[in-house]
């Protein structure tokens, strides 16, 4: 996921005056998540995986 240039369309209408601290997408039937921290049209989103021994 990347809101940045070259990557995925972002939806992010952030207000200006408020700054995310981080943002999260979890996919439940994969079991992934996707993470970044601070707004997500201006950072990388990183994969997590979780495998079913994690619990």
């Amino acid at each position: 996921m990347n809101g940045g240039t070259g990557g995925m369309e972002t939806i992010c209408h952030h207000d200006p005056e408020n700054i995310s601290a981080a943002s999260m997408v979890i996919d439940l039937a994969t079991r992934e998540m996707w993470a970044c921290l601070g707004l997500p049209c201006e950072h990388e989103h990183e994969r997590i995986t979780f495998d079913a021994g994690d619990r």
